[in-house]
């Protein structure tokens, strides 16, 4: 069962269903303590996977930001209420999102696996390839180079860069704990919790350094066969795809597709912090 406060502020929940699991050491994931109405459609999905697969998870309310210091434990991440407050974990060394929901969505069966679908670049990679992207677009409107040559000389990096280290992003460790609470679940006998796909606004050209980066970090096995489940959307919005595959929530770093989720897909996103990127650099892979 679990049990929490009615205290205001965020919530650390210890996760007795992942401890009873083999391997997985106990965790802790600190969140934000809304109104459940007002909790993230991923969040409630993991909680509703923890109830079903053990006894008990103990839920005990974290008084404020200062509080979280004396924890001593390190929390998987947190579910912020706002972007400010994503930011402030991120600089506090904690993974964190903040929830963007549509105004209405469609209802999901809970027993059903949550789809959910993951930016690259700055979500789960480093922002090392973005800011290079970002760069090069600087460049041209001081004149430095013309318009074409943006995504030629980035495409041009990537490939060259292939096989060099882009870095960890903020999101990887939530991507491995979904991995392996889907690996646990097969060896219950259960059907997956999460059928996990990424969408990137990379283009084919530049596919062999995301292939390459799954493989290092051991993730690439979520995404056989033939690598169905990873697409290259060439800078076109990504609502287009989300809808197709039937996602149910988007992480990504990027305003303009965190917005044409919400409003085109009409699904919830999930919106990573731009010094996020920066902190995963500091953490291994």
């Amino acid at each position: 069962m679990l049990s929490c406060s009615d205290s205001k502020g965020p919530m650390v929940i210890r996760c007795d269903w992942l401890y009873e699991m083999p391997i997985w050491p106990p965790k802790f994931l600190v969140i934000p303590r809304p109104p459940e109405k007002d909790q993230s459609i991923f969040l409630k999905h993991l909680l509703f996977v923890g109830q079903h697969l053990a006894v008990n998870a103990e839920m005990t309310v974290c008084p404020s930001r200062e509080y979280l210091p004396n924890i001593k434990v390190i929390p998987d991440f947190i579910e912020a209420t706002c972007e400010g407050d994503a930011r402030f974990w991120v600089e506090s060394g904690i993974p964190s999102y903040s929830v963007h929901i549509p105004s209405s969505f469609r209802d999901r069966d809970e027993e059903k696996p949550l789809v959910v679908a993951f930016d690259f670049d700055a979500t789960l990679a480093s922002g090392a390839s973005e800011s290079n992207y970002q760069n090069l677009k600087s460049q041209f409107k001081n004149g430095l180079i013309l318009e074409d040559d943006i995504l030629r000389k980035y495409t041009e990096h990537e490939i060259k860069n292939a096989l060099n280290d882009i870095g960890c992003g903020p999101m990887l460790s939530v991507l491995k704990a979904l991995i392996w609470i889907n690996s646990s679940l097969k060896g219950l006998g259960k059907a997956p919790a999460f059928l996990i796909h990424i969408v990137t606004a990379r283009g084919h050209n530049e596919n062999e350094r995301v292939f390459q980066h799954l493989e290092r970090w051991g993730v690439s096995e979520c995404f056989e066969p033939h690598c169905e489940r990873i697409h290259f959307m060439g800078g076109k919005p990504k609502s287009t795809k989300l809808i197709e595959i039937g996602a149910d929530g988007l992480f990504d770093d990027s305003r303009r597709h965190i917005d044409d989720a919400v409003l085109n897909a009409k699904i919830e996103a999930f919106k990573v912090p731009p010094l996020a990127a920066e902190f995963e650099m500091r953490k291994n892979c």
